[in-house]
Parts: structure tokens; C-alpha cells; sequence
């Protein structure tokens, strides 16, 4: 089994939009067959299911932009293994 996806994405709106396409199982590959013999038993089997899709996504990034990080903040265990050592 296998199969080969592709996706296509794209930044818009000033970074904030991002819009994205993609195709899972191009090729439709993701059936399966199979057979066994045990003694006089003959089996062959086969399925699958509905691999291929088609998908659309998108997101929005809400926000002020200018807004700094926040600072990242030590806590009191490395406060107190700061102290120690000095």
C-alpha cells in the first residue's frame, strides 16, 4: 500500500491569510488485495476505501503584529542555582 499526496500552500493578506490545497492519494492506490490457501481452503480477498480526498484549509492570523515577545522568565529553581553558585 501506498500513496502520493501533494499540497499546495500560499501566504496572502500580508502573511496574515495562508490558503492551502491539497490532494491525498493521487494515483488511488490505497486498495488492498490478498489471498491465502490453508489444506483445501482457497481465499481471495480485496477492499479499500475512500483514500483519495481533496482538501482546502485556510487560516487567519488575528493579532497586533507589533507586539513584543514575551520575555522569557527563570524560575525560582534556577533563581536559587544562580545564587548558589555565586
Amino acid at each position: 500500500m501506498g500513496s502520493l499526496d501533494l499540497a499546495v500552500q500560499k501566504q496572502l493578506a500580508d502573511n496574515r491569510l495562508s490558503v492551502r490545497i491539497a490532494v491525498s492519494d493521487i494515483l488511488y492506490t490505497g486498495n488492498w488485495s490478498g489471498e491465502t490457501q490453508y489444506g483445501e481452503l482457497f481465499i481471495r480477498g480485496n477492499g479499500g476505501y475512500e483514500s483519495r480526498q481533496f482538501k482546502v484549509n485556510l487560516s487567519y492570523n488575528f493579532g497586533n503584529k507589533e507586539i513584543k515577545e514575551t520575555r522569557k522568565r527563570a524560575s525560582v529553581s534556577e533563581e536559587e542555582k544562580a545564587r548558589i553558585t555565586n
